[in-house]
């Protein structure tokens, strides 16, 4: 999957519907105010290869348009919220980093080690 962060919140930033959402589980009050800052093209910026979000963060998945969907991600005991828009394997980038993930200490060398060199 390839992911591009949209927008993130802290509960600070948060319009009173959008902290509702956050405290209450409602992704569809914050998929609502955050899409807002989805400017197609020009959000896509810094591709993400990995998954943007924390493990306590909770989740749920909207179709945006095309190929690409939206993940709101909450977390109501930190007090933020995000929107993520990601799509499918791009060419191949899933496999490797699957492989990567299945055995990330096989990097293959500098051609010159680093340091200073004997002359």
């Amino acid at each position: 999957m390839e992911y591009h962060t949209i927008k993130f919140l802290r509960d600070y930033n948060c319009p009173p519907r959008v902290l509702d959402g956050i405290l209450h589980g409602n992704p569809e009050a914050i998929l609502y105010f955050l899409k807002q800052w989805d400017f197609g093209g020009e959000s896509e910026h810094t591709p993400q290869y990995t998954k943007p979000w924390g493990t306590d963060d909770k989740t749920k998945d909207f179709p945006a348009y095309g190929e690409w969907q939206y993940v709101v991600v909450w977390n109501s005991n930190l007090g933020h919220c995000g929107l993520i828009r990601c799509r499918p394997d791009v060419e191949g980038i899933g496999e490797l980093l699957k492989n990567y993930e299945e055995n990330p200490c096989t990097v293959n060398p500098p051609e010159k080690p680093y340091g200073r060199q004997k002359h």
